[in-house]
């Protein structure tokens, strides 16, 4: 009766061990079985685009979801550098029991002044593993964005010497640039008609050609020899993008000099030729007039 029972004690351990085996060998398992799925890229972007701050979506979809990560390397060549034309990471992850994943690809607007860069993306490799993707390229060329803002200024200050004193002419003098058309009609355009030294407008010009014309506002510059101070003006043009600190010189032949007559001692008809700007589109031509 002892050994029966013995074999009964036996047989009963050995069932519990392998219902127990079985319960843990099904805990945890996922449905979906390791087989390749095919994937499919979404990258709509334009082939050429101005460098303006813009984001394009780079996304890849499975046609079923994988029991592990999928990995899709992106590299990049080109003239354009990542980090600082554009911006754009290294990999696209699908997680496990996903079906989907993006990154993004930026544009980076700038006022730099330079030539257009190209980008070349190109979207998996060899390593691509557990799906069906084959490697694809984009090329994209990244124009150089030019404003349609002209900046500039105009700067007459000097160190003369008046009766033996040094005296700044940003400090003694003031003149005001005004805007005439063709027909010497005054279009109202007073950016550069304060009381700053130097005088500073920054706008976007209409089509069309513009003659600077320049008053002589105030002067306390009046030598008791007699003798004649010259009051020059520079004029500083930039265009972001396109040019930055191109300088033009007022004609020596229209300088305002310290003999006229300002605008507070009844001099506010007079007024010296400076420069025209020409305007065609977003190119701006900037001639002194002789």
């Amino acid at each position: 009766m002892k050994k029966n029972y013995f074999l009964y004690l036996v047989l009963a351990l050995v069932s519990t061990v392998w219902v127990s085996c079985q319960k843990d060998d099904v805990t945890g398992d996922s449905s979906l079985e390791a087989s390749d799925a095919k994937a499919t890229l979404t990258f709509d972007v334009p082939q050429s685009i101005v460098e303006t701050d813009t984001t394009f979506n780079i996304k890849v979809t499975l046609d079923k979801p994988q029991i592990a990560d999928i990995y899709i390397p992106i590299h990049t060549s080109g003239t354009a550098e990542n980090g600082s034309d554009y911006a754009i990471e290294d990999v696209i992850i699908i997680p496990a029991y996903y079906v989907t994943a993006s990154k993004q690809f930026k544009i980076s607007n700038d006022t730099d002044i330079e030539q257009d860069e190209t980008v070349t993306i190109t979207i998996g490799d060899e390593t691509v593993a557990n799906v069906d993707f084959a490697q694809q390229s984009r090329t994209i060329t990244i124009q150089n964005a030019v404003s349609p803002v002209l900046d500039l200024t105009f700067d007459w200050d000097a160190t003369v010497t008046v009766d033996g004193a040094e005296v700044s002419l940003c400090d003694e003098v003031d003149i005001d640039i005004y805007v005439f058309d063709a027909d010497e009609n005054d279009l109202g355009i007073y950016d550069a008609a304060t009381g700053a030294c130097p005088e500073h407008s920054v706008r976007d010009w209409e089509d069309g050609e513009y003659y600077l014309w320049a008053n002589l506002y105030a002067n306390a510059v009046h030598p008791a020899d007699g003798s004649v101070v010259n009051f020059p003006i520079t004029i500083t043009a930039s265009q972001s993008g396109l040019f930055e600190g191109d300088t033009y010189q007022q004609a020596s032949t229209n300088v305002i000099k310290s003999s006229d007559p300002s605008y507070e001692e009844d001099g506010s008809g007079v007024f010296k030729p400076v420069a025209k700007i020409t305007v065609n589109g977003s190119n701006y031509t900037i001639t002194p007039i002789q």
